[in-house]
């Protein structure tokens, strides 16, 4: 009995996973993901099941980029396979002037005309089921309904304010450089396009964040 055990004791070690070793391992080191001294994934293809990325030129303004890729199509390129990448952005807000109470209501009294009409067009339009004279005065009485409401709104929320904010902006985020992404089997046809925009482009590796399309 002893004997036999000993031969059950045996036949469960050497079932058992050895410690330290996660179970289904085999012990051979995982594969890398990026090619060595390339920066760009091995086999050609991201984690994500995309080709690499080239970066074709770098453009000082936003409407130089969007006239590059205005060509590329023009031409029957993909643009599809193509992205803008801004870079070294920032926020810019442009103050456009000051916003008094007075200023306040009048913009306040604009969109209310705007949203009081929309308003009384649609609600003569669904409960009337047949062409109804009175739809003009219904839409002019929403008109001026919208203003008044929309410029006491306006007036008492700078008001409420208490000069916290006594200027009128308009928010926007800009970029100091645009650089030209395509996919790398694509650059050189994108590139032999793009030299008639000016000085040749020249692609080099570049490493993304990210997918830049869905």
């Amino acid at each position: 009995m002893t004997a036999s055990m000993q031969a059950m004791t045996t036949s469960s070690d050497s079932s058992m996973t050895p410690v330290g070793r996660p179970r289904g391992s085999t012990g051979n080191r995982a594969r890398a993901l990026v090619a060595p001294g390339t920066g760009l994934p091995r086999d050609g293809m991201t984690d994500g099941g995309r080709p690499p990325q080239v970066t074709l030129h770098t453009f000082e303004d936003y409407a130089s980029v969007q006239h590059a890729v205005d060509h590329l199509a023009d031409h029957g390129f993909p643009v599809e396979r193509v992205a803008i990448v801004g870079r070294d952005l920032r926020y810019v807000e442009q103050v456009t002037g000051r916003m008094t109470v007075g200023s306040a209501a009048l913009l306040g009294a604009l969109h209310g005309t705007v949203i009081g009409s929309l308003f009384a067009l649609g609600f003569g339009l669904i409960f009337t089921y047949s062409p109804n004279p009175a739809l003009p005065l219904l839409v002019l009485y929403g008109i001026v309904a919208g203003g008044v409401l929309g410029a006491l709104f306006g007036a008492l929320s700078h008001t409420a304010g208490r000069g916290r904010r006594d200027f009128a902006s308009v928010p926007s985020v800009a970029a100091d450089r645009y650089d030209l992404v395509v996919d790398a089997d694509l650059a050189d046809r994108a590139a032999a396009l793009l030299r008639d925009l000016g000085p040749a482009a020249e692609t080099r590796p570049t490493r993304l964040a990210g997918p830049a399309r869905a």
